[in-house]
């Protein structure tokens, strides 16, 4: 099972709770020898324990008769052989039984890969640092708590998108609830980010990040919790995707009619999209919009007229879409191939044009569905 020390819980309750726990777990499942390296059963009892401590330093503690529970339901994964792999570059692979599969990087909780029908579904730059040198360029980075560079009030000190792209992340297991899905949970607190960030920004907060894999569906779901005794704190969230198409040229979006939007291509300046037959927003040229709370709940990416991709969301009011165009990329040293800008466009669910209040011992969840159509 390797070495593993739990860290010292501040109460005697705590303290039996998780020995039952590893008690449990380690009677029910089967001991390391006999699985095989790099196999989804290897690691499961591990991925457990730490799903349970992190339950534990967020004040959610489990009975015995959840603990028993839990401890069945490793066993039964294990039985199962549920298609989750830990790979040696600090990534997880999903694999449905459809064939489709994800790909994700502790650092950042960065999702890399999304694959249906054996069509790759994101774009990731051929220039992408994945080694936690810088934030991944492509596949969908997380912006939390700050979207943009903010000017004012306790985010002002954080860098460009905030912190979440940047950290390494935990890998707390397997949620197990649903026959059609595969999923994986991560789990980032202020222990997890560097001194500089906790420094810039001084709350005390646990995030809990869901990546779920369908036959032709890849939801990510973020649980935001507000740990502090006596602080409130503002957030924003987006989910940064990079989609793939053949030719941006030959995209549309659709689902943004008579919305509000800030384009920051014109300083910010806001303007409204048009209705009825000039409904889609057609990708011609630098295009970088806030659409301000649409009325719908999803967005598609059309090309050549054919729906392609659809974006829902879920708690989350507005819409970012972005695409650089040919001049812009030259000056980002991780973007790639030099034509990588026609191969991608950014439609990102989120929740930034306000601030999000959460008060202390509160919490917050907001969701996007990424749905392949052709």
């Amino acid at each position: 099972m390797g070495n593993y020390s739990p860290k010292t819980s501040s109460s005697p309750n705590e303290r039996y709770v998780l020995g039952q726990t590893l008690e449990l777990t380690l009677r029910l499942a089967p001991t390391a020898t006999e699985l095989q390296e790099n196999e989804f059963v290897n690691p499961s009892t591990w991925l457990y324990i730490k799903l349970l401590e992190w339950e534990l330093r967020h004040r959610h503690l489990p009975t015995a008769t959840c603990i028993r529970g839990r401890a069945l339901s490793v066993q039964q994964s294990i039985a199962q052989a549920m298609p989750f792999k830990q790979n040696n570059d600090d990534s997880v692979t999903l694999t449905h039984p459809s064939g489709s599969s994800a790909k994700v990087l502790l650092y950042g909780a960065t999702v890399i890969s999304w694959e249906v029908e054996g069509k790759e579904r994101l774009f990731l730059s051929s220039k992408a640092k994945l080694d936690g040198t810088k934030a991944v360029r492509g596949g969908i980075p997380l912006v939390f708590p700050v979207f943009g560079k903010a000017t004012e009030g306790p985010a002002a000190a954080l860098p460009q998108h905030g912190f979440a792209r940047t950290s390494t992340w935990e890998l707390l297991g397997i949620k197990n609830d649903n026959d059609d899905v595969v999923a994986v949970q991560f789990g980032l607190e202020v222990e997890n980010i560097d001194l500089e960030a906790q420094k810039q920004w001084p709350y005390k907060f646990g995030l809990i990040y869901t990546v779920e894999l369908g036959k032709d569906t890849l939801k990510n779901t973020m649980e935001i919790r507000n740990d502090a005794d006596a602080e409130d704190f503002d957030f924003q969230i987006l989910f940064h995707s990079y989609l793939a198409v053949g030719d941006v040229s030959d995209v549309e979006v659709k689902g943004l009619e008579k919305v509000d939007y800030r384009d920051k291509t014109q300083g910010g300046k806001v303007l409204t999209q048009a209705a009825e037959s000039e409904a889609r927003l057609d990708i011609t040229s630098e295009t970088d919009r806030l659409y301000v709370a649409p009325s719908g709940t999803s967005t598609t990416v059309l090309e050549k007229d054919q729906a392609v991709v659809e974006v829902q969301r879920q708690n989350l009011k507005d819409v970012v879409v972005w695409n650089p165009w040919e001049k812009a990329p030259q000056n980002m040293g991780d973007f790639g191939p030099e034509d990588g800008w026609k191969r991608m466009i950014c439609v990102e669910a989120g929740s930034v044009a306000e601030w999000h209040k959460l008060k202390k011992g509160d919490s917050w969840t907001g969701s996007q569905v990424l749905k392949a159509l052709l």
